[in-house]
């Protein structure tokens, strides 16, 4: 178990996504639809076609 801190964001992308990309691309999906550099600690989240499958990504600021 591991805790968060208050001030953590979450995002939940609703289109579907690829569930093949990798962390630079998922990256580069969130870049692209914020239009805003990525606040740091927060998470994101991404869904298959068949809301089936969960990806999350975690940016720590590095």
């Amino acid at each position: 178990m591991f805790t968060l801190p208050q001030n953590t964001i979450a995002y939940l992308l609703k289109e579907p996504i690829d569930m093949r990309y990798g962390m630079f691309r998922l990256q580069g999906v969130i870049a692209q639809l914020m239009q805003q550099p990525m606040p740091r600690g927060s998470f994101y989240f991404f869904i298959n076609k068949e809301h089936s499958l969960l990806k999350a990504v975690w940016f720590d600021g590095s």
